[in-house]
C-alpha cells in the first residue's frame, strides 16, 4: 500500500473517528439536554393538571362552604322543611350550575336527611352508588368535625369512578355553632370531566383506579413511585411521551394514578437539531480533511515519489556512486542530503567489504584445503588401524568406521540374508551398529554395553569374546567434554580387534610346553635315576675324584633340569586355569 493511500486512509479514519467522537459527544449532550426538558416539561404538565384537579376541589370547597354556612341549610337540617327541599335540593339547577353530581345532607345524629346523586352529562338524577354508605357510615372521617373550621376535601372511589369530595359541618351563615350536621358536596370525574380538565390544560389526561386492573404503563409507572420521584415519566414512541403521578383519598391511601400525555415536539426539534449539527460536522470535516490532503500531496507525497523513483533505480542498476537530487530547505531536504551521504558511505563500506570479502575467501579456501587434508590424515590413521573402529553420536547413531570395522562386520552376507556377497568397495559401504549387534548376536548384547557405558560414563573392557571360532577384545569408552564445570557426553567409541590368530598362537605354544616338557622329563628322569643309582651302588668303582664328581654334577644337574621343566608345566597349567590355589 502506497504512502499516500495510507495518508487517505488515515486522514478519513481521523475523519470519521474525529465526527463519531464529537458527533458522540454533541449528540450525548443535546440529547440529554432534550431529553431533559422533555422530562422536566412533562413533570411540570403532570403538575399542571393537579393543580387543575386542585382548583376544581378549592372551587367545590367554596360552594360546599356556601351551602353549609347558610342560615336555611342549618334549619332545613334540623326540621326537613319541604320548602328548602323544592327550592333548592329537588331542582337540576343546583347540581347543574354548581356541577355538582353529589349531594348528601346528615344531621348530628348521623342520619340522612337528603342524599342524590346526580349525571352531569345525561342532566338527569339518578341512584347513589351502593358503596356510598362505606365513606358516610359512623365513625367516618367525612362525618367528624371537631371545630367549625373543621373540612375534608379530596378524592374518594367509588364503583362508578373516583370523586372529588368536600365535607363540612352545618353551620349559621355567619359560621358559628353548634353544628346541626355534615354537608358533603361531590364531583365524579368521569369522561366529561376529565375532558373539560384536558380542554382547559390543553393535554389529553387519563385517570385510572388502583381497584381496577391496570394497563402495563400504569402498573410500570407505579411501581417506579418514590418519595423522592412522585412523577414517572415514560415515551411512548417517538411521537408520544406520557407522565405519571398518584393521587391519594382522604384517607390517605394511593387511590387513583393519573396519566398526561402530550407530543414529544421537544423530542422531535432535538433529533433535527442533532441531523443538522451531524451534517454540519462531516461538511466542516470533509472540507479541513481534502485541504490538509492538498498540503501533504503538495509538500510531502510529491516528493518523497520523486524520491522513490530515483531510490530504487540506484537499488537495480547498484551503481553506489549516484545521487539523489537536492532541493528545499526542510525535513525531506535533510533526508535527501542524508541518503546522498548514506550512499557514500555504503559505496566506501562497499568497496571495503569486497576487499574483505577477497580476503576472507582466501583464507577459507586456504583453512578448507587444511581441514581437508587433516580429514583425509585422520581418515588414512583410523583406516590404518587393525582394530574396528566405530565411532557413535549419544543417540547411539553410526558416525565413523573404518575399513577393518567394515570388514569384520557389514562385509559379506547382506541383511536380507540371502547369502549374497557385497562387491562394493568398503568406502561404499554403509555400516551401523545394527550390523555390530547381529554379529554378536546369542553373545553379547553391544547395545546394551554401549548404554551401560554412555550412560556410567565408564569405559567398558570386554576380552575373549568367542563368536564361534572367532576370539574378539572390545573396548567401548564414552567420549565427554569439559564445558564450564560439567562434564558433557557427546559420543562414544567402539574399538574391537580380532585376537583369533592370537589365540591359536597361544594355543599353538601351550601345546609345544606341555609336548617339549613330558619329552624332555623322561629322559632327565633317567639320567636322575641312572645318575643316583651309580653313585648308589657303585661308589666304590668310582676311585676316580674326577669321575665321581663328574657323576655328581650329572645327577644334580638333571634335578635342576627336571625342576625347570616342572616350572614350565605348573605355568602352562596356570594360564589354562588347571591350577586351583587354595588358602
Amino acid at each position: 500500500m502506497t504512502l499516500r493511500k495510507k495518508i487517505i486512509i488515515t486522514i478519513l479514519a481521523i475523519l470519521v473517528c474525529g465526527t463519531a467522537i464529537s458527533s458522540a459527544i454533541s449528540l450525548f449532550v443535546l440529547f440529554n439536554g432534550f431529553n431533559k426538558v422533555e422530562t422536566e416539561t412533562v413533570q411540570r404538565n403532570v403538575e399542571r393538571v393537579n393543580d387543575a384537579l386542585n382548583d376544581d376541589l378549592a372551587t367545590l370547597e367554596g360552594i360546599t362552604r356556601d351551602w353549609a354556612a347558610w342560615d336555611d341549610t342549618y334549619t332545613f337540617i334540623d326540621d326537613e322543611n319541604k320548602y328548602y327541599l323544592e327550592s333548592n335540593l329537588l331542582s337540576d339547577d343546583s347540581f347543574l350550575n354548581n356541577r355538582v353530581s353529589l349531594m348528601v345532607f346528615i344531621n348530628k345524629a348521623g342520619k340522612i336527611v337528603f342524599a342524590q346523586e346526580f349525571d352531569l352529562t345525561a342532566g338527569k338524577a339518578k341512584s347513589a352508588a351502593e358503596d356510598l354508605a362505606v365513606h358516610i357510615g359512623a365513625g367516618s372521617i367525612l362525618l367528624t368535625h371537631t371545630t367549625t373550621e373543621s373540612i375534608t376535601t379530596g378524592l374518594i372511589l367509588l364503583s362508578e369512578g373516583p370523586m372529588i369530595i368536600s365535607a363540612q359541618p352545618i353551620l349559621k351563615s355567619d359560621r358559628s355553632g353548634p353544628a346541626r350536621g355534615t354537608l358533603i358536596f361531590g364531583r365524579l370525574l368521569d369522561r366529561a370531566e376529565i375532558s373539560k380538565l384536558a380542554s382547559k390544560t390543553h393535554l389529553t389526561v387519563q385517570l385510572q383506579s388502583i381497584s381496577n386492573n391496570l394497563p402495563t404503563d400504569f402498573l410500570l409507572a407505579r411501581e417506579s413511585f418514590s418519595a423522592e420521584k412522585p412523577i414517572f415519566v415514560k415515551p411512548f414512541n417517538n411521537d408520544l411521551i406520557s407522565g405519571y403521578t398518584s393521587l391519594k383519598d382522604v384517607y390517605g391511601q394511593e387511590a387513583v394514578v393519573l396519566r398526561v400525555e402530550m407530543p414529544r415536539s421537544i423530542y422531535q426539534q432535538g433529533i433535527t437539531t442533532m441531523i443538522s449539527l451531524l451534517v454540519a460536522l462531516v461538511v466542516m470535516g470533509l472540507l479541513f480533511s481534502g485541504s490538509v490532503f492538498l498540503v501533504i500531496n503538495k509538500q510531502i507525497l510529491s516528493r518523497l515519489s520523486l524520491l522513490s523513483k530515483y531510490i530504487p533505480n540506484i537499488g537495480v542498476s547498484g551503481d553506489l556512486t549516484s545521487r539523489l537530487p537536492v532541493s528545499g530547505k526542510d525535513e525531506i531536504t535533510s533526508l535527501t542530503t542524508a541518503v546522498n551521504k548514506m550512499l557514500e558511505a555504503l559505496e566506501g563500506s562497499h568497496n571495503e567489504l569486497k576487499r574483505e570479502k577477497e580476503s576472507v575467501e582466501m583464507k577459507v579456501k586456504e583453512r578448507t584445503r587444511e581441514l581437508s587434508d587433516e580429514h583425509a590424515r585422520l581418515e588414512a590413521s583410523i583406516n590404518s588401524l587393525n582394530v574396528g573402529f566405530v565411532l557413535t553420536d549419544v543417540r547411539q547413531k553410526v558416525i565413523v568406521v573404518n575399513d577393518t570395522a567394515k570388514r569384520m562386520f557389514c562385509y559379506g552376507a547382506d541383511a536380507h540374508g540371502t547369502g549374497a556377497i557385497h562387491t562394493k568397495d568398503l568406502t561404499e559401504i554403509q555400516c551401523n551398529l545394527i550390523d555390530i549387534q547381529d554379529k554378536f548376536a546369542g553373545v553379547l548384547d553391544i547395545k546394551a554395553e554401549l548404554s551401560k557405558s554412555l550412560t556410567q560414563k565408564n569405559i567398558v573392557d570386554l576380552k575373549n569374546v568367542a563368536v564361534g571360532t572367532a576370539y574378539y577384545h572390545i573396548f567401548l569408552a564414552p567420549i565427554v567434554v569439559l564445558r564450564g564445570k560439567n562434564l558433557d557426553l557427546i559420543g562414544s567409541v567402539i574399538l574391537v580387534e580380532d585376537i583369533t590368530q592370537v589365540k591359536q598362537l597361544e594355543r599353538s605354544r601351550d601345546e609345544f610346553f606341555s609336548i617339549a616338557s613330558h619329552e624332555l622329563r623322561t629322559p632327565l628322569t633317567a639320567i636322575r635315576g641312572n645318575s643316583a643309582m651309580i653313585e648308589e651302588f657303585y661308589a666304590d668303582k668310582l676311585k676316580d675324584k674326577n669321575m665321581k664328581e663328574m657323576v655328581d654334577d650329572i645327577h644334580a644337574s638333571s634335578i635342576r633340569l627336571i625342576e625347570i621343566v616342572n616350572d614350565f608345566l605348573d605355568t602352562n597349567r596356570l594360564e589354562q586355569s588347571k591350577i586351583e590355589f587354595k588358602n
